[in-house]
């Protein structure tokens, strides 16, 4: 169960996955659309030129989202790592007076 649960937490955002998966299928859609539409050559390179700069630029973009969720994801884990690390020092930190006055009062 555990191992599940921690692979769901690492698994990528499925939204950016599907609007990743969106723009392919759009962008492949647009380019068989303007291979089987009668136009000139010239024309068809420009479509295909103009859609292939657009499908650049969203991969860009969600590249650049993932990039900063992934970013938030680094903060977020080190600064649970710090908090988790500052409350471990506490406790060893306590244990180890508890453990001194108890030695302390089974010697007298």
């Amino acid at each position: 169960m555990r191992e599940t649960h921690l692979a769901k937490k690492a698994s990528p955002n499925p939204g950016n996955a599907f609007l990743l998966g969106l723009a392919c299928g759009a962008a492949a859609g647009a380019a068989l659309g303007l291979l089987f539409a009668p136009k000139p050559g010239t024309e068809l390179r420009e479509n295909l030129t103009e859609s292939t700069e657009r499908l650049r630029r969203r991969a860009s973009e969600t590249l650049d989202d993932a990039v900063d969720a992934l970013g938030a994801l680094v903060d977020k884990g080190r600064e649970a790592f710090m908090n988790n690390e500052e409350a471990v020092k506490r406790a060893t930190h306590s244990a180890a007076h508890v453990a001194k006055a108890r030695a302390r009062s089974a010697g007298a």
